[in-house]
């Protein structure tokens, strides 16, 4: 009975962190359309540009942060690590200090 509730929370634990892992590689993949536009747009609506960058990396905080709650608890290493494989060199090239669940 045990074991059943264990495997049925791991599994409710991965499911949860699916999806704000899609929200962080859709914000991902949106960033290079942001730095393309502000090179290429009109002027008078580089601020919306710039804005709308700074809401990606947000939505891609926020998704991490989402994700990693859900990483913290899951027993699968392999699942963990493919994760942040994902997220941490994407953050990490984007110079953002990525504190993690430091100081819970």
């Amino acid at each position: 009975m045990f074991d059943a509730r264990r495997t049925a929370i791991q599994l409710a634990l991965k499911a949860s962190s699916e999806a704000p892992f899609e929200l962080f590689k859709r914000c991902l993949a949106m960033l290079p359309h942001a730095d393309r536009l502000e090179k290429i747009g009109n002027p008078s609506v580089l601020s919306d540009v710039i804005v709308g960058r700074y809401l990606l990396v947000a939505g891609l905080m926020s998704a991490m942060a989402n994700v990693e709650v859900n990483l913290a608890s899951i027993d699968d290493a392999e699942f963990c690590k493919a994760k942040r494989e994902v997220m941490l060199p994407a953050i990490g090239s984007m110079g953002v200090n990525w504190r993690g669940l430091a100081g819970r």
